[in-house]
């Protein structure tokens, strides 16, 4: 698995020097995940074509596009919190600092069933290739990253930053299969050693919804993910877009100066909702 900012190579011999080789040869890695690039990738750019890393891309595009806007985002952002904040009864920090966030505005509707019947195949290949490629479930593959684990205060603050947002990041598990690989693949079978491929397909297939958000992730639904989270792929735990980085670094530096996050699409304000610090309160 590679982790952004750091890549790892398989421990056996031959995958070192295929991997050496390459370096030394000067062949192009990907700017996120840092695997080698194929020729057709190379011509597109500089990153490979896998989901999480495109995704990755389209955030920091995004967070460019705001460039000059952002400030003035603020600004409004501050007058409308003001007027929430009086309207719920709520004491603003005297220096209140909004976060922003993206914003998930595509509509809930009915779950296409040539969508479900297209992830139902490619997820059957794809489990069926893994009981093939790694007929032993603990097969020694680099660990997930599932990222830096956060404390109580800091999943609280990024439940409710991401509750406003409502799963922009979940969109691009509609490009792919719900991000899921086979390092999920094979966690799920060392979780249940006696399932075979179709046992899988099954567990997966029951948490299809009946509604969700139109071309997002198959379990995107309207209060959040439909899978439990041992079911989600590594990337569904361990990812947070530029802004919610951001509004990390600011809450722990500045705690009090917190008080609203914005959801923002193409540089308009979707919702605003009041943050606080603590799961304690509401």
């Amino acid at each position: 698995m590679h982790s952004r900012g750091q890549h790892s190579v398989c421990p056996s011999g031959t995958c070192r020097r295929t991997y050496h080789g390459k370096l030394a040869r000067g062949e192009v890695q990907c700017r996120r995940c840092h695997a080698f690039l194929t020729p057709a990738e190379r011509v597109s750019g500089s990153q490979c074509h896998r989901p999480a890393c495109r995704f990755e891309s389209r955030d920091q595009d995004r967070i460019a596009s705001h460039g000059v806007y952002r400030e003035e985002l603020k600004e409004r952002i501050r007058a409308l919190a003001v007027v929430d904040a009086e309207r719920r009864g709520i004491e603003l920090p005297i220096l209140h600092e909004p976060a922003l966030v993206p914003s998930q505005d595509r509509p809930l509707s009915s779950l296409p069933a040539e969508r479900r019947e297209k992830f139902l195949e490619k997820f059957t290949a794809l489990v069926e290739e893994n009981f093939e490629k790694f007929p032993d479930s603990s097969h020694d593959l680099p660990a997930e990253d599932f990222g830096e684990s956060l404390s109580e205060s800091e999943s609280h603050l990024v439940g409710k930053a991401c509750a406003t947002c409502q799963g922009w990041c979940c969109q691009g598990g509609g490009e792919s299969l719900a991000y899921l690989d086979h390092p999920a693949i094979l966690r799920m079978r060392t979780q249940h050693p006696d399932y075979r491929a179709q046992d899988i397909v099954e567990s997966y297939e029951k948490f299809l919804g009946s509604m969700t958000y139109t071309d997002s992730c198959y379990f995107h639904g309207e209060f959040g993910c439909l899978l439990p989270p041992e079911m989600r792929a590594a990337i569904c735990h361990r990812y947070l877009c530029a802004d919610l980085t951001q509004l990390q670094v600011q809450a722990k530096a500045f705690p009090e100066t917190v008080g609203y996050v914005a959801a923002i699409q193409s540089s308009q304000i979707q919702r605003i909702s009041p943050l606080d610090h603590s799961p304690d309160q509401s």
